[in-house]
């Protein structure tokens, strides 16, 4: 039986996550008979192409998601406005964003570790844990199984790419920058507290003058 085709959403497509979820959609062939991008009022008018075909990106507006059947969300500065909208409507929604993931309605969805119960309706709402948790959580689910586990500390890397398509931009630019010897003149760190190129910053509280 063929799959049905779906209305979809994508709030925040042209950022980094929002980019990489509209790939996936195309590479697994995922049923769309409608997709809706949208982003901030700055991409409005704008297009992304699709399957060989141009999309006008919108300002989401809450009526018109929530008549979608799926929307997948990117943006959480987009989401929380629309959040009411949505549960009146039908659309079944997928956070990727950490927006919902406090919410005690809300499930986290994150396979193979998480599984619906038995006998309970499929949510229309789950969010999935934001990437280094989605990592952290994989790699330790056979030892606490095994109740192999009892405390973990960890210490996480970054990437630029967290903080979206302005984040790679802006260590792009100061690496450019850095390699053409253009010492003194490096354009301002407007995305990170200080320049990203060639170093990393630590996040545990105020940068100390050292």
């Amino acid at each position: 039986m063929a799959s049905p085709s779906l209305r979809v959403a994508v709030l925040g497509a042209t950022g980094a996550v929002g980019a990489e979820i509209l790939q996936v959609l195309d590479e697994r062939r995922f049923p769309v008979a409608e997709l809706i991008v949208c982003a901030s009022a700055d991409s409005e008018g704008d297009e992304l192409e699709f399957r060989g075909s141009s999309v006008k990106i919108t300002r989401p507006r809450a009526e018109q998601l929530a008549s979608c059947d799926l929307v997948l969300s990117a943006a959480p500065g987009l989401l929380s406005g629309l959040l009411p909208a949505l549960r009146r409507g039908r659309a079944s929604v997928i956070d990727v964003t950490g927006a919902l993931e406090s919410d005690p309605e809300v499930p986290l969805w994150l396979p193979p570790l998480w599984t619906l119960p038995e006998g309970l309706p499929r949510p229309r709402f789950v969010a999935v844990p934001r990437g280094i948790a989605t990592g952290i959580a994989l790699a330790l689910a056979p030892f606490s199984s095994a109740g192999l586990l009892r405390r973990v500390t960890g210490v996480t890397l970054e990437s630029a790419s967290g903080a979206g398509i302005a984040g790679v931009g802006e260590l792009t630019d100061h690496t450019v920058q850095v390699l053409n010897r253009m010492s003194g003149e490096r354009s301002e760190s407007e995305v990170f507290p200080q320049s990203l190129a060639f170093d990393c910053l630590p996040q545990i509280g105020t940068l100390d003058p050292d």
